[in-house]
């Protein structure tokens, strides 16, 4: 054979070959669920691949790029030969017009990945049915759930949630399709266990659903017949009952009367029977619980005692508002802290707003992690005068020199070693001043609900790299996540992130320049032990918080806010209980997050530690002139305690940096005030415009404040009260000039009924309580209307409990 007959058949065998192997391994790929995923979550990808030919070892590899920034996600796979294997990729949904997915195997051809990126506003619901799609269909395209972001224009939209701007989206996933690490939920809202069995579930897809609802996500567990699934150790944990059989409910008055509407048919309504264990009931009929919510960590489990596919639920009027009551519970979730050089909107805490409310986080946040003396220019004199020398050098007094020794010509040699060794000098300079310590400056926001074992630690970090290298980061629990935070995401030169998954999740090779300091994220969920636990009893017009620490933390400086008052618990070691005195005054325009700051600002600690807590608390607390913090302060109470204890580890591999790390621990607390009956004062209550027809008032005017209306001008408030059940009565006044028109929304019959307000400081009792009082959310809605010029001061709501 010659020579060029070898080449054609080498040739013509390589070519069979790269066939073959295209055509024997097929690849199926979808990116979240159903194609569906926000912006900035975590989302599965998710890669069946079906080899009809020898077997593969390779790496498949996810790539989104856009014209300023690349991103890859990869994972080794073993596909044996003739087999049919599904792997799942892990990435940060970005919006990206260049999607593919290949695995690096000769023959195989990229496959185009085909991504949704819905509103951040958006619901995304996952049903996982075994019997397949189906069931709750009826929901989807529901509009007016959840939370709007701060920066839309959004008008009242019925009984329960005031916005028009959200969309639910239902998607469906049989169990053993689920990812089976919580990374792939991130980017869900909720979850609904519809029609499962146990047996349905691996043990690391039960872990990674428990993982996630500890770490903010919200969890639907229906009931109804099949009632014994709900027992499942694994799930029966998690659930506000204890579950115990099943029967045939003839009526269902109660959820009549909380939704608007009766069920559609006289048949029975099968439901679960169970005793009550944690959180708290919603709507119950004759001492058996239809509706309940629990906390799970960070997350919720939300507990349906019936299934609400069959009849007579499925096709109920009542359905809506029951969904929207869901999800507006599960709009409660920790998410990342964003900050960024430039003041663009981004999410907050969940704590003081929710996931839909949105805040402008300006760059102190970032400014304190990136501010270490290893970051700070010498001072501008300094720098003045070092220029100076080098010019009087590098000229005036070079030339005289050689002048005087009449060498005029070696100024081919004198020249380039003064410049060589000024460029020394000041290498010598910089080197003193930044050092050749690689440096991390950490802040961790852990959050999480009373008495939970566990809590969603979030944090950011800067990495001061002394020399220009490349670092592989990743969370020392192996079960977070880590990506970097791009502050110039338009920037001309495009970055580039790779992940590397295999046992846990890496950001590998991330390339850091000398003496230059980069920004990333992290999170995971942290064990707390027994958590953080409070009592509270009122009089005298204060409330005295008894506040016990169960966690593993040492708090240098820990605050418990009431309504809009902040008192101190001082030190609060692990294991120890402090008290404090909140008074029950009002404080409206009082700066509560500079009260707070003074509090910590008597901790322990540098410089960087305080401008570490100042930069965190502004953060969290900038809430006085919008939606955020009146809405989840008023819900109840909050513990916040600071350490300088580890809370969530970041391992830079290979590298053994110095830290200065800071931790926030944020705990929502129920407000149960153990007292006799007490009028409290309205410095509980927290109120916001939620539709109006003046222009641009919704978007300038997040708090009840004097306005001027005119002739059929109107506004609704929302007022919500820190207290659920044990409500007894509930007051509104009102200060006023001119003609004006007071109701309050009857959430029972879905309408305003007028209020007998006649004159400014008068009062009016809205009875019965249960009609106008939303739980357990605890949200009055008045309007007020204009019937001519007028001027209204002060709108407030008060309350008086009652002993259980």
């Amino acid at each position: 054979m010659t020579r060029t007959q070898f080449a054609c058949v080498f040739f013509a065998l390589a070519w069979a070959g790269a066939a073959w192997s295209q055509s024997a391994l097929k690849m199926n790929v979808m990116a979240g669920f159903d194609g569906h995923a926000k912006p900035g979550r975590w989302m599965p990808v998710t890669v069946t691949m079906d080899n009809q030919g020898t077997s593969i070892e390779g790496t498949l590899t996810l790539r989104l790029a856009s014209d300023y920034r690349v991103t890859q996600f990869y994972t080794p796979v073993s596909l044996p030969n003739v087999s049919r294997k599904r792997f799942f990729l892990y990435a940060l949904a970005e919006d990206a017009d260049r999607n593919e997915v290949w695995l690096d195997v000769r023959g195989t051809r990229p496959v185009p990945l085909n991504l949704h990126l819905d509103n951040e506003s958006d619901q995304l619901i996952l049903v996982v049915n075994s019997e397949g799609e189906g069931g709750l269909s009826y929901i989807a395209g529901l509009r007016g759930v959840g939370r709007p972001p701060l920066s839309s224009r959004y008008y009242y939209a019925g009984p329960n949630v005031p916005t028009q701007t959200s969309v639910a989206h239902v998607l469906y996933a049989k169990p053993y399709e689920l990812p089976p690490k919580w990374l792939g939920y991130d980017t869900l809202d909720v979850v609904v266990l519809l029609n499962f069995s146990p047996r349905d579930f691996s043990k690391e897809r039960i872990q990674a659903l428990r993982t996630w609802v500890a770490g903010g996500g919200t969890l639907v567990v229906t009931g109804g017949f099949a009632w014994q699934r709900l027992t499942e150790r694994w799930l029966a944990d998690m659930l506000p009952v204890k579950v115990v059989g099943s029967r045939d409910l003839p009526t269902a008055a109660q959820i009549k009367a909380r939704y608007g509407a009766g069920l559609w048919s006289d048949a029975p309504l099968v439901v679960s029977v169970g005793a009550p264990l944690r959180g708290r009931v919603v709507v119950e009929e004759n001492g058996i619980p239809l509706i309940a919510v629990s906390p799970f960590g960070a997350g919720h489990v939300i507990y349906l005692a019936f299934d609400p596919t069959k009849p007579p639920v499925a096709g109920w009027e009542g359905s809506a508002p029951l969904w929207r009551d869901i999800l507006t519970w599960a709009g409660v979730r920790p998410v990342l802290l964003n900050a960024s050089e430039d003041d663009e909107w981004q999410q907050p805490p969940p704590f003081y707003g929710g996931r839909y409310a949105y805040q402008q986080v300006s760059s102190s946040l970032s400014a304190a992690l990136m501010n270490i003396p290893s970051m700070q220019s010498p001072p501008f004199e300094f720098i003045g005068m070092f220029l100076l020398f080098y010019i009087l050098c590098l000229v005036p007094l070079n030339y005289f020199v050689l002048k005087k020794i009449n060498r005029r010509e070696w100024a081919w040699v004198t020249t380039p070693l003064i410049v060589a060794v000024f460029t020394l000098l000041s290498y010598g300079v910089g080197f003193t001043i930044k050092g050749k310590t690689l440096r991390v400056n950490k802040l961790t926001i852990v959050q999480s609900q009373a008495g939970e074992a566990f809590g969603a630690a979030d944090t950011l970090f800067g990495v001061f790299s002394p020399s220009k290298t490349s670092y592989t980061l990743a969370t020392a629990d192996g079960e977070g996540a880590v990506s970097d935070l791009p502050l110039e995401p338009y920037s001309t030169e495009p970055s580039a992130m790779n992940v590397r998954e295999d046992s846990h999740l890496m950001l590998e090779d991330y390339p850091i320049n000398m003496w230059a300091m980069k920004l990333f994220r992290a999170r995971s969920v942290v064990n707390l032990g027994g958590g953080i636990t409070a009592q509270f009893q009122s009089g005298d017009g204060v409330v005295k918080a008894t506040v016990r620490n169960r966690t593993p933390y040492n708090f240098a400086a820990a605050v418990v806010i009431v309504g809009q008052q902040a008192a101190s618990l001082n030190r609060l070691d692990a294991g120890g209980t402090a008290t404090a005195q909140v008074p029950l005054t009002s404080r409206m325009g009082f700066d509560l997050s500079q009260q707070v700051i003074n509090i910590f600002g008597m901790a322990p600690g540098g410089d960087q530690q305080r401008n570490l807590r100042s930069a965190a608390l502004n953060a969290l607390l900038r809430h006085e002139s919008s939606v955020k913090g009146m809405d989840l302060l008023a819900q109840g109470a909050l513990f916040i305690g600071w350490t300088a204890q580890e809370a969530l580890a970041i391992n830079i591999v290979g590298h053994k940096p110095q830290v200065e790390r800071g931790t926030l621990v944020v705990v929502r607390l129920p407000l149960e005030l153990a007292s006799a009956p007490t009028t409290a004062a309205d410095a509980l209550v927290t109120g916001r415009i939620v539709a109006s027809n003046l222009e641009n008032l919704v978007q300038s005017s997040q708090r009840p404040r004097a306005v001027q209306l005119e002739q059929n001008q109107e506004i609704v408030y929302e007022f919500r009260l820190p207290l659920r059940a044990n409500v007894g009565s509930v007051w509104v006044w009102a200060q006023f000039t001119g003609p004006l028109r007071f109701s309050a929304y009857d959430f029972a019959q879905r309408n305003f009924h007028p209020l007998s307000i006649k004159a400014s400081g008068e009062t009016d009792r809205l009875t019965p309580v249960r009609r106008y009082l939303l739980l357990p959310d605890g949200i009055v809605r008045v309007r007020v209307q204009a019937r001519g010029t007028a001027h209204l001061s002060a709108l407030k709501v008060g309350f008086r409990s009652q002993t259980r």
